[in-house]
């Protein structure tokens, strides 16, 4: 899964959030199962703040 799928999904599914400011946490991340993770979680998450909490644990 792309970083950029992931971002697509979040701004698609919550368009008022400040999407783009994640961008520079998942350039971070080397670990293709936890961007696998982070992708699905990005399309069921209850919400933005959601997301976020599941990125930084």
């Amino acid at each position: 899964m792309s970083i950029e799928s992931t971002l697509a999904t979040l701004n698609q599914r919550f368009p008022n959030a400040d999407v783009d400011a994640l961008k520079p946490i998942l350039e971070t991340i080397d670990d293709l199962n936890r961007l696998r993770e982070l992708n699905l979680n990005a399309s069921i998450a209850e919400s933005f703040n959601a997301f976020q909490e599941h990125l930084e644990a």
